[in-house]
């Protein structure tokens, strides 16, 4: 095992030293990157269409090629999805990942191995990072986040696939057989589709390995709802793991045995996760913007291990790294190529940012997409070596406005912070009602405060109305006053809202304001249909 771990690392390091060029030379790298593209793109339908010559320097593929979405895309997507035939180049199409976009409509985003070697460049750098300057490891036990399917497996009428078994199909044949070597969840658990079993097959899992060392997730919401199963389902998982199995309709799943004093461990008021696994070094989870409450909440459960923010990664591409040398996260110039859009509609590349600003973020990947607005804002946070490092800010579509007011999803969780803190759950929605009189409706995490429903409600309108927008709609009597509901656990009904609709656990984004007045209607709908606080007077 140690000898695999040797090979891995090995192998990552010398990458590591490859990536420090990068950064010093980042122009150099990016420009080297787009002319492999453009030679590529042009031999595609899509490139084509826009007339891309091959031959074409940025301020050609800049006048060419417009920025886009995936609306934009789409068409071209699901041609390609139904047909075969690769509308953006080349290269063949190995499979698609299906990704929700913050409309809940379904994104069918084309992988090929070109785009493959991104994912695991961006992995392997982490790796070898980690090895030079993170915690020291010894056992290399890995849970790498597998989130349940939950729905149908599908394939595309061409035949390709549609979605992967699980992460470790990012990475090449030999590196997927070294990592393979330090997991110990098997990928069969991502076939069990009904939640409560997952959890219940995954802690078990979890809960057998003594010398677990790292955890990698993407959201840190996963991790929270995975231990809150093993605090309130003790006796659930400690006679499953007596039994050393658990029969499911998707197969019979086997533990290792397991002491009788580790198991004990369960039944305590207080569970004590240093006990439970004691080499615990390393997690790795979403960290920025609204994944930070959740963040902060595993920092407080388990506050001897290194947590390490993850880089911005979405389905579409990986878009930066966490570094430890940097002290931030920092772009992938030879993998991704940067386009950034500043406040007043202009686009610079990677090396003509200026630190402290803020830029809505434009990416070109491998597999087709070109100058592709993925909606996620960046700030500029330092300078490593010649490379700006950028920190994740929010969503660039994160805005409710139903009457004008312009809610901004970073401002009401600041406004949240203000009144609850950091440590329990809240979520504004707006509504429309039957009148059409158009309110917000804030759901707080009970026991987020003392105070009653109506003394939230005016202390949340006052912050709020900070916001000139907001102010001007409440003066006018647009928008009603707040309404706020106190739940027990409203993180559950947030999430099992977005397991209804076929999001991957490890998918589900962490949001304090909810900018879509149908997918509000039915969160609401959930949160009523629930037994509310005794407090809580239903709106």
């Amino acid at each position: 095992m140690k000898f695999l771990a040797f090979l891995l690392f090995a192998w990552a390091k010398g990458l590591r030293r490859s990536f420090e060029r990068e950064l010093t030379f980042p122009a150099y790298y990016q420009n080297k990157l787009l002319k492999r593209i453009i030679k590529e793109a042009s031999h595609g339908e899509y490139g084509r269409h826009f007339k891309l010559s091959r031959h074409s320097d940025y301020a050609e593929y800049k006048k060419r090629i417009p920025i886009v979405g995936y609306e934009d895309l789409e068409p071209w997507i699901l041609k390609q999805k139904d047909l075969g035939k690769n509308s953006f180049g080349r290269e063949k199409v190995l499979f698609y990942e299906k990704t929700s976009g913050s409309s809940g409509a379904t994104k069918y985003i084309p992988y090929t191995r070109a785009l493959k070697s991104s994912f695991q460049s961006m992995f392997l750098l982490w790796l070898g990072d980690l090895s030079k300057n993170g915690p020291k490891l010894h056992h290399f036990r890995t849970y790498m986040s597998v989130s349940p399917a939950l729905a149908a497996t599908e394939t595309a009428e061409s035949g390709t696939p549609v979605g992967i078994e699980d992460d470790t199909e990012y990475l090449n044949f030999f590196a997927k057989v070294l990592v393979k070597r330090f997991l110990f969840v098997p990928k069969s658990v991502k076939s069990v589709r009904d939640p409560e079993t997952f959890l219940r097959v995954l802690a078990c899992y979890l809960v057998a390995q003594a010398d677990l060392e790292i955890i990698s997730i993407w959201s840190p919401t996963f991790l929270v709802q995975v231990l809150e199963f093993i605090k309130t389902n003790p006796e659930k998982i400690i006679s499953t793991l007596r039994a050393g199995e658990l029969k499911t309709s998707k197969g019979n799943f086997k533990f290792s045995p397991v002491h009788e004093v580790r198991l004990q461990l369960l039944n305590e008021k207080k569970i004590d996760w240093r006990k439970l696994w004691p080499d615990l070094k390393l997690i790795s989870a979403w960290a920025s913007a609204q994944s930070e409450f959740f963040a902060n909440r595993l920092r407080g459960e388990l506050p001897q291990v290194f947590f390490q923010a993850k880089g911005l990664l979405a389905t579409e591409a990986p878009m930066t790294l966490p570094w430890i040398s940097a002290r931030g996260c920092v772009p992938l110039p030879a993998e991704i190529f940067y386009e950034f859009e500043d406040g007043e509609g202009q686009i610079r590349l990677l090396h003509e940012l200026a630190l402290g600003q803020d830029y809505g973020l434009i990416l070109t990947q491998k597999s087709g997409l070109l100058r592709y607005r993925i909606g996620d804002r960046v700030r500029v946070s330092a300078t490593y070596l010649n490379t700006p490092c950028l920190e994740f800010i929010g969503r660039s579509e994160s805005v409710s406005d139903l009457v004008g007011e312009k809610l901004n999803e970073d401002y009401v969780a600041e406004c949240f912070r203000e009144i609850a803190g950091d440590q329990y759950f809240a979520l504004l929605i707006p509504e429309f009602d039957a009148d059409g009189a158009a309110r917000y409706i804030a759901v707080f995490e009970e026991p987020a405060q003392i105070h009653r429903p109506e003394i939230l409600a005016l202390a949340l309108d006052r912050r709020l109305q900070r916001a000139y927008h907001y102010q001007q709609a409440r003066q006018l009597g647009q928008l009603e006053q707040i309404q706020v509901l106190l739940h027990h656990s409203p993180q559950t009904v947030y999430n099992d809202y977005y397991l209804r609709q076929g999001m991957k656990w490890g998918d589900i984004k962490s949001k304090t304001l909810i900018h879509n007045v149908n997918t509000g209607r039915e969160i609401i709908a959930l949160f009523r249909a629930e037994p509310q606080s005794p407090r809580t007077p239903a709106p």
